[in-house]
């Protein structure tokens, strides 16, 4: 499901999308189901060793014995911890299957539409703060100087050049397009004036070096 658009206002922790849960909810229920074997090995291996362990102040068993009881309760122990962190990472995906606004705004892309298969990552929705305004540009490999949250930047409007405000990178894309093998860059705009609409086009230099 995707029961927004282009244009429409959206509230914060709004669902903007929804992807088939089916596969998230089987593997809960699955971490579940190793959860509950596991702390049933581990309840049958603790009797063991405690059996073990009081049958060898009477000689009635070896310290062989006794030492395999140990190390079969510290192997349940670990099948037990490695089943609570399978089940909580499962839960923890299972909230994925619900996208939700981070912030209140206005929707102005949509990525993907009902029925399409999605990969982790691939945007479905954008949405833009009205209270804060960005700059998006693509930078390429032969930029002079590293990329980093905070660089500054002054960004002017193309058709109207005097027209510029000073900004700071606040989000750097993780891997350059395939293609065109430039890196996307939000730059946060330092109190722009209203001719800084959105959807307005922009140029951006960073000191003196365009």
């Amino acid at each position: 499901a995707r029961p927004v658009s282009v244009g429409d206002l959206v509230s914060e922790g709004q669902t903007v999308g929804t992807i088939d849960p089916t596969a998230l909810e089987l593997a809960v229920r699955a971490a579940k189901a190793e959860l509950m074997k596991a702390e049933a090995q581990l309840a049958t291996a603790r009797a063991t060793e405690e059996r073990q362990r009081t049958l060898i102040t009477s000689d009635a068993t070896t310290k062989q014995t006794l030492d395999n009881a140990e190390q079969a309760r510290a192997s349940a122990d670990a099948s037990l911890a490695h089943a609570q962190a399978n089940l909580t990472k499962a839960i923890e995906q299972s909230g994925y299957a619900q996208l939700r606004a981070g912030f209140a705004g206005v929707v102005t892309v949509v990525g993907a539409e009902v029925g399409q298969v999605v990969s982790p990552g691939q945007n479905v929705v954008t949405v833009a703060r009205p209270d804060i305004r960005e700059a998006v540009v693509d930078i390429g490999e032969d930029f002079p100087v590293p990329l980093e949250i905070g660089l500054p930047f002054t960004v002017g409007l193309q058709l109207l050049p005097a027209v510029q405000v000073e900004g700071r990178i606040r989000e750097i894309a993780p891997q350059a397009d395939a293609l065109t093998r430039l890196r996307r860059v939000r730059i946060a705009l330092n109190n722009p004036p209203e001719s800084f609409r959105l959807g307005a086009t922009v140029t951006a230099k960073l000191g003196n070096q365009h």
